[in-house]
Order: C-alpha cells, then structure tokens, then sequence
C-alpha cells in the first residue's frame, strides 16, 4: 500500500525531528500528517495509526505538554491490534506508560512497562539497545514511584548494555550515566547520604 509506505516515511521524519529536538520542523509534519490522515479516513483504507500516533505523543512529550501527550498515547493504544509490529508495540507501550506516569497514573503506567520490558526482552533478547531504552522508561517509572534503590538498578542494567553494545565513548551512554547519576542522587537525597551521587 502506497499510503502507508508515504504515512511511515512521515513517521520516521517525526522521529528524528523530535529526537532531535527540531520542534518547529515536526509541527509542519504533523500538521501534514494530520492532513495525510484525514486523507486516508476519507477514502476509509484500514491502515494502523498507532506508530504514528505513538510518534505525536512524543512530540508533545517532549515539549512537557503532557495532557497532550496522553491523549495522543491513548489513541496509539486504542490502535493496538496483531497487525502492530513488534517494535512499534514496545514504542506504544513506552510513551503511554511515560505519559501515565505524568499524569500520576501509575497503575496504568506500570502495567504499560512491565508489558514493554517482557515484550521486548522476549523479542529482541536482553543485550539490546531496544531493550536497554525499554529498561530506562522502566527506570523512569520507578524513580517517579519513589522505588530509587530499584530504579538504580535498572538504570545500571541499560547502562552496561549500552557500553557492551557500543562501546563506553558514546553519546548515548553518557545520556544512561546521567539518567543514573540522577537516580543515585535522588535515591541518596532521601537518605541524607551522598556516598554515590
């Protein structure tokens, strides 16, 4: 299908501009996106909107707006069904659970990455870098739970993957250290003590 080659190629474009924080670029796209759906519901084409759903979540996620978030990872979740790819799966899981977790529903957001970390360290084993992303929303959901001494851990078992897969000179590892260095603080913050943060 055509379309949904062309509304996956938008997909992947909000990706890099949000993971790149280009935000003024990804509000073009997702006002094209949005345009591109109502395009695909007009012509009523079964085509699964929950990656790119999931990717409007993190738009506004990462812009802190996160009533907006929520409501866009709850229509990614509404998306769900077999036809969802593994790895768009696990996205979905994630954002929702972060979006949950800012809305202090933490039931819901536990029950979102406990799924996203079983899922993903059955499908893409536990040495990935998927699974070590999965692991530091996990850790997120545990800091924001007040569980610091287990989020410690967590965090530690994502950095080790990411210095075994990529080496220890890698943005993406310093990002971990510092996720951790942060739990550790927090964690020791509570206790008065500040022998590791």
């Amino acid at each position: 299908m055509e379309m949904a080659r062309i509304l996956d190629c938008y997909k992947r474009l909000l990706h890099v501009q949000n993971v790149y924080c280009k935000f003024k670029e990804a509000e073009a796209t997702f006002k094209d996106v949005q345009k591109y759906i109502q395009k695909i519901e007009s012509l009523e084409l079964n085509i699964n909107l929950g990656s790119i759903y999931s990717e409007f979540a993190s738009f506004y996620f990462l812009q802190s707006n996160y009533k907006e978030a929520y409501r866009w990872s709850n229509k990614a979740i509404m998306q769900l069904d077999s036809a969802v790819s593994h790895r768009d799966l696990v996205k979905i899981l994630r954002i929702g659970s972060k979006s949950c977790v800012v809305k202090k529903q933490f039931q819901q957001a536990e029950f979102l990455i406990k799924q996203a970390v079983q899922r993903t360290r059955q499908r893409f084993g536990d040495r990935s870098l998927i699974y070590a992303a999965t692991l530091i929303d996990y850790g997120y959901f545990l800091l924001h739970t007040d569980a610091t001494g287990h989020a410690i851990e967590v965090y530690q078992k994502a950095l080790d993957i990411h210095i075994e897969v990529l080496g220890g000179r890698n943005l993406l590892v310093a990002v971990v250290h510092e996720d951790l260095a942060y739990a550790a603080y927090v964690h020791e913050y509570s206790t008065g003590r500040f022998k590791d943060a």
